[in-house]
């Protein structure tokens, strides 16, 4: 199923670059959640063992060492232990009776399983369930997005980046997916985060962190209050001077704009939305980038929040000549085929035993395995403000 160690997200290995280089000894604890769909566990048993152990066997090939070496943030040491890696299936443990599966190890060892387990669990659970693997009706839905851009007044501002590996129906159908996306938008579709893809295509690998790398700093910061500061800066000492996305919400958005002093404003080349109401989000950003006298024109706010090209469209018409946009969109192309996408995640939930949490902006997204840290985290950054 997953056929290359560069079939991933490329903040996976932007991040783990970091961790390779500031955070080696780092344990990481990661946890299955199902949000809202039923997923046997247990009767994908099987087909889950069998994939895990095709994984295990990935290694980086010389082209895609080659690949990873002509983009402008990935060092040679880090490319070398690279070079070295495997999955280690030991550090996956499932319990069929509990539908859980958790992720404990060096977190520089485990940092790259979210993204093809997910796959994997999404993929197992189709060929579980379904007869036959139609895509027909996913053609149709397809062809009426791409036109839905084609017909916008402003389709020409359209920025698309495709987000979806992690609850893809298929590797066959994101490629089919991008494939069409690269043929009828050529102007619009940016590239994509899964970097395997972006070789195969000769298209832009996109992204820069995620929400686990600021959760962290939450035991890996000095002081708690200042985790954000601190994380922001730590990205900056290793990526100086790159296009780097700031994540908004990991407690919520108006103690972002606090953390997010003049200097990281400036450094930082754009901020992602991933839970809220983006209209809202979207004026607050504007507001904090006034107060900063800094032309927020120049920065590029990026959507990321279970989007569909309606709803992206109608964002864009909004924010159009106020700054910069582009739009991440996962499920609505990748598993968009008239069956029922899986509501699942895999979410960093300790570092060295440590509980870690993420408010955001949407109350349902708020997560951890420890309510005592998770109110805490609130009564320090929510109720303050």
């Amino acid at each position: 199923m997953i056929k290359s160690l560069l079939d991933n997200d490329l903040y996976k290995f932007t991040m783990m670059q970091w961790v390779f280089y500031y955070a080696p000894r780092t344990f990481a604890h990661y946890s299955f959640m199902v949000r809202k769909s039923s997923v046997d566990i247990a009767k994908l048993g099987d087909l889950l063992k069998q994939y895990l152990r095709e994984l295990s066997e990935l290694e980086l090939q010389t082209a895609e060492k080659k690949y990873l070496s002509q983009l402008p943030y990935f060092k040679d040491t880090y490319l070398d232990y690279l070079e070295r890696f495997k999955f280690n299936s030991d550090y996956i443990f499932i319990d069929q009776e509990k539908h859980t599966i958790d992720i404990k190890g060096p977190w520089l060892e485990t940092i790259l399983f979210e993204v093809p387990l997910l796959s994997i669990v999404n993929q197992a659970y189709y060929e579980a369930n379904l007869e036959h693997m139609e895509t027909r009706e996913g053609q149709r839905r397809l062809n009426k997005n791409i036109q839905l851009i084609l017909d916008h007044p402003l389709k020409d501002s359209f920025k698309l980046a495709e987000f979806g590996t992690r609850r893809r129906f298929s590797m066959q159908w994101q490629k089919y997916v991008i494939e069409q996306l690269h043929h009828y938008l050529p102007e619009q579709l940016l590239g994509t985060s899964n970097v395997y893809l972006a070789k195969l295509l000769d298209l832009e690998p996109i992204g820069t962190m995620a929400h686990e790398y600021l959760q962290a700093h939450q035991v890996l910061a000095p002081k708690l209050s200042k985790f954000q500061v601190y994380a922001f800066e730590q990205w900056l000492n290793l990526y100086p001077g790159s296009d780097s996305t700031a994540l908004t919400d990991v407690v919520n958005t108006k103690q972002f704009c606090y953390d997010f002093n003049e200097s990281l404003s400036k450094e930082y080349t754009g901020v992602r939305q991933d839970s809220g109401d983006p209209i809202t989000w979207s004026k607050r950003m504007l507001r904090h980038y006034q107060n900063l006298n800094i032309d927020a024109r120049k920065k590029t706010f990026v959507y990321s929040d279970g989007l569909d090209i309606k709803k992206s469209l109608d964002i864009l018409t909004f924010i159009h000549g106020q700054a910069k946009s582009v739009f991440g969109i996962g499920t609505h192309l990748t598993n968009n085929l008239g069956y029922t996408p899986l509501d699942i995640v895999v979410k960093l939930v300790a570092v060295n035993h440590k509980p870690v949490a993420k408010i955001t902006d949407s109350p349902g997204k708020a997560s951890s395995i420890d309510k005592k840290f998770l109110t805490q985290l609130k009564q320090l950054f929510v109720s303050s403000m």
